[in-house]
């Protein structure tokens, strides 16, 4: 805490900040959902033990729904044996007296999920498993338009650089339009963020993908740094000492579903989507995916693409504190020409979640991993939470005007729904 930014932070007390619905609203309906995907699994379970451990994993989640609503203190992290519960359970001390409508955001958002994940780890049965993939699977195939379309985009851009001939000259306007492209994928591919989709029908999630919808879309990047990080990735390309040596980006994460699978068209990988591709697809469309498949399966042979799971990432607090505790992490990104922040959690953190003024340049509100770090930070984040930086003078205040965007309510609402984007970068080099 005594690293994060001395500004205050986002409450879910505070009537005026996105926080106080997400927690009388939201998390009680993602508990309910996990409820009732375990209530389902235990109903077509024949293994005694799992389904006796199961109803106790309902009664905790039924009481950790009842002290959300009424407001009850929130208690510590059972230890389940790894190594965040002694962080959590400090944080949560230090933040004493504390219950779910009077706290601060980040922190009471972060600990809800791993709450959630402790009444599955202390199990035997029920160690692994995952009581979101029937929602991840869902949305996936709801995405169904938009993973064609980018299957088949990724097959005929490789096919085109692969036999273009030596002879013809090279395009550099041709490089930026598509590295643009490709990163606006995964910018607007955030905007299916599972958290969101309690209101969100079939029909809205298609119509937040696809090529027709980022045209559209590309009007409402308030912040657009990929120019400057495209010529931070050609100068580290020409660079003759470097001309030897490994450059990598690196990518943190956000959720799975169609947000990973635009990641990895970005990155590549292997396995993550094995069993899961929607059925009745032409010859055209499977080779497609095959040709997609296969990429990922090289660059994941070949040692391209590497991941690298850590707790660091679903911790209690921003990443203003990286530096000092994670430094094994730290000093990996250093290696790497760019660090690439995904989604709306990732940016809160990097900016500490807290009431920074809009206009607050990016660089500043990252604190210590800002120009000097040696770390080269770009976030890609549709906007679904107060805080935001680096807005030119006035804009808050225009977006805040327009219908449903909060007026003089004090209420950042245009903020809140996935409609604005911010690319912000930060050169540490």
């Amino acid at each position: 805490m005594e690293l994060d930014p001395k500004l205050p932070a986002y409450s879910t007390g505070d009537p005026t900040s996105f926080a106080y619905p997400t927690a009388r609203e939201r998390w009680p309906i993602i508990i309910t959902q996990a409820i009732d995907d375990v209530y389902r699994t235990v109903g077509v379970s024949d293994d005694g033990e799992k389904s006796a451990e199961g109803k106790k994993i309902l009664a905790e989640l039924a009481q950790l729904k009842y002290e959300v609503q009424h407001d009850r203190a929130l208690t510590p992290i059972r230890d389940d044996g790894y190594a965040d519960v002694a962080g959590y359970n400090k944080e949560l001390e230090q933040l004493s007296p504390l219950t779910w409508l009077k706290a601060p955001w980040l922190f009471t958002e972060c600990y809800l999920f791993r709450r959630m994940s402790t009444s599955f780890t202390l199990s035997t049965r029920w160690k692994t498993y995952d009581v979101f993939a029937r929602q991840k699977i869902k949305t996936f195939r709801s995405s169904r338009p938009a993973v064609l379309e980018l299957a088949a985009r990724y097959k005929d851009l490789v096919t085109q650089l692969r036999t273009k001939s030596s002879t013809t000259p090279h395009d550099p306007d041709a490089d930026r339009l598509l590295f643009a492209e490709m990163c606006e994928v995964c910018l607007w591919g955030n905007a299916t963020d599972l958290s969101l989709l309690t209101s969100l029908t079939y029909e809205d999630i298609q119509k937040l993908q696809g090529s027709e919808a980022r045209l559209a879309a590309e009007k409402n990047i308030l912040v657009n740094d990929l120019p400057a990080v495209h010529e931070h990735l050609l100068a580290a390309k020409n660079d003759p000492a470097k001309k030897n040596k490994e450059r990598r980006v690196d990518i943190v994460l956000d959720n799975a579903g169609f947000e990973l699978y635009v990641d990895l068209v970005l990155a590549g990988d292997e396995d993550v989507l094995q069993g899961k591709t929607p059925v009745g697809l032409s010859e055209k469309e499977v080779g497609e995916l095959e040709f997609l498949f296969a990429e990922w399966s090289r660059f994941h042979a070949e040692g391209m693409l590497m991941m690298r799971p850590n707790r660091a990432w679903t911790g209690p607090g921003s990443f203003w504190r990286l530096p000092e505790e994670e430094k094994e992490v730290v000093g990996d990104f250093k290696e790497a020409e760019l660090v690439v922040f995904k989604g709306d959690l990732n940016y809160r953190k990097l900016v500490g979640d807290v009431a920074w003024d809009a206009t607050t340049p990016f660089t500043e509100a990252i604190g210590p991993l800002g120009p000097g770090s040696g770390v080269n930070v770009l976030a890609l984040r549709t906007c679904k939470a107060d805080v935001v930086v680096g807005l030119k003078s006035g804009e808050d205040e225009k977006l805040k005007a327009m219908e449903g965007g909060g007026g003089d309510s004090g209420a950042r609402k245009w903020a809140w729904n996935g409609k604005w984007a911010v690319v912000s970068f930060s050169k540490g080099t």
